[in-house]
């Protein structure tokens, strides 16, 4: 659904760069906070994530 948003011009994704440069601050982030790096598991960042994209296209990102 995000992406129909995005081809709607609902937002704009930032620069390529920026993109890049925020991924690898946040994995160095990971790396020294977590001990769940390289393993699977879910965390509350991908949820957290997931929300601010709903909250992006104006949906509603409630929990129970």
């Amino acid at each position: 659904m995000w992406l129909s948003g995005l081809v709607d011009e609902k937002f704009k994704l930032p620069k390529v760069e920026r993109m890049l440069s925020q991924t690898l601050k946040e994995t160095e982030v990971m790396k020294r906070a977590t001990r769940f790096y390289k393993r699977h598991c879910i965390s509350t960042y991908s949820i957290n994530h997931s929300d601010e994209i709903c909250n992006d296209l104006g949906w509603n990102s409630c929990r129970k």
